[in-house]
């Protein structure tokens, strides 16, 4: 026993005498060998105990029987929305048009309740992951989620061509060996949870957000890291507007043929694909036809939310109004900080994420649309109030004016009084409605050429993997 101790106390004097003479040099030595070990250990975990979403159907083809392998990157979109409704139906068109092409879609298990509707068993299969330099280590060893964020914070303090070069290492280990038949990587928004070195890539940047409206994006280092690694290491860049390709040859380092512009096309969430009793709908949420405003966005921070709030709350009082504001994606955002609003049932419909038959019925039903948001590099929810055939009023801010055009009321988004207005016109003068209404049809056919679109994807894709 006193050998033991003896031995400890050894052990203790060494400690002790480390500390003591501690740099800076060896506490980034620390800090690598951590972020090595995490490293490897994560990539060797995918390597062998990765697993493939099952197929429904035994009989699936293998990677070997198309011609070509296209690995999407899907982890990020994590939620619905507008990006997930434009990335999964432009997987889907795309698949079709292309039936020899296997689409591998890259994501966490957690996130599979929104991929498993587009997973046809045929052309379009998943690969479940674990992503996050310490998550294997916790998962394996631990079982410890709090190790993640330790980890991953103390390997954040290295310096950042030090963690490129380590996500260099880690992409070479993981793709490699585990896919070495993939012909394209595509990413559909700008992230970096798969990243890749040396396959051909596209990438689709949607807006800059993270340069004009830092404070109102939840991590926006992270988001402008991503889009300069894109710009980086992207064969082909594909924007959505001529103010987010503006933006991009603006802001980052990219040979400007490298950008490519193609309009999104509307989202086919309004094709009446059954038949809905719109009364039960409207019932469910305690609504009446053509007594509401709709707002059908995600509750980002961007999306200005407080002050369309305020502003209703104004126009309700001072217009004496009944109508209502229907706010339409997930409120998980605002729990904590708006949860008081909800006693406001009278007033504000929160109806959280909701299908797409749903989603058509509260369109087509309301008095008007609005999109209140301080910054889109599209704006998809305008054209859908279009295409519901509603009255459009929205920010004159980024992309919204160059999508829109002179179809829809314009106002600030940051003055309170002018969403005010805006309200109270759109949903009183008859004059005006109708002539929005007419110019919206007009306007919404300018971005219904779904094949076109396909077809711009389709003809970069294979200019990159020629």
């Amino acid at each position: 026993m006193k050998k033991i101790y003896n031995i400890f106390r050894q052990y203790c004097k060494k400690i002790l005498l480390w500390f003591a003479h501690f740099s800076v040099a060896k506490f980034f030595s620390l800090l690598l060998i951590i972020f090595v070990f995490n490293l490897l250990l994560s990539s060797a975990f995918n390597l062998f105990f990765y697993e493939k979403c099952p197929m429904s159907s035994t009989n699936s083809p293998t990677t070997s029987d198309y011609e070509k392998t296209i690995l999407v990157d899907v982890n990020e979109i994590c939620s619905g929305g507008g990006i997930y409704t434009v990335a999964s139906n432009l997987i889907q068109e795309i698949s079709q048009k292309r039936p020899k092409w296997k689409f591998i879609l890259m994501h966490r298990k957690e996130y599979n309740y929104l991929w498993k509707s587009i997973k046809n068993g045929k052309n379009i299969d998943a690969l479940y992951i674990i992503d996050n330099y310490a998550s294997v280590a916790s998962f394996v060893v631990l079982n410890m989620p709090i190790i993640d964020d330790i980890v991953t914070n103390i390997t954040d303090l290295l310096p950042d061509k030090i963690k490129r070069f380590l996500g260099k290492i880690k992409c070479f280990l993981r793709y490699s060996i585990m896919l070495p038949n993939v012909d394209l990587f595509f990413d559909p928004v700008t992230t970096t949870s798969f990243n890749n070195f040396y396959l051909p890539r596209v990438t689709v940047i949607h807006d800059l957000l993270y340069n004009d409206l830092p404070k109102r994006m939840y991590s926006p280092k992270y988001a402008q890291m991503s889009a300069e690694m894109a710009a980086r290491y992207s064969n082909a860049i594909i924007t959505i507007s001529k103010f987010s390709q503006r933006k991009i040859w603006e802001l980052l380092d990219i040979d400007e043929k490298k950008v490519h512009l193609v309009y999104t096309a509307l989202a086919k969430r309004l094709n009446r694909t059954s038949i809905v009793n719109h009364e039960e709908v409207l019932k469910k949420y305690g609504l009446t036809k053509n007594k509401y405003i709709v707002y059908p966005s995600y509750f980002w921070l961007h999306k200005n939310h407080d002050r369309l709030i305020e502003a209703f709350m104004k126009y309700r009082r001072q217009y004496k109004s009944d109508m209502k504001l229907v706010l339409m994606g997930s409120v998980s955002e605002i729990e904590d900080e708006k949860h008081h609003l909800r006693n406001c049932a009278d007033r504000l419909v929160f109806t959280n994420r909701v299908d797409d038959n749903t989603f058509r019925v509260i369109m087509e039903d309301a008095s008007a649309v609005i999109q209140a948001s301080l910054y889109e590099g599209f704006g998809m929810t305008v054209l859908e109030g279009m295409n519901a055939g509603k009255p459009v009023t929205a920010s004159r801010v980024a992309a919204i004016p160059e999508i829109a055009e002179d179809a829809v009321l314009y106002f600030d988004p940051y003055d309170v009084d002018d969403i005010c207005s805006a309200i109270h016109r759109i949903t009183s003068d008859e004059n005006l409605r109708c002539d929005l209404i007419k110019k919206g049809w007009k306007q919404v056919k300018k971005f219904s050429n779904k094949e076109k679109m396909i077809e711009e994807y389709i003809k970069i894709m294979e200019s990159v993997m020629q």
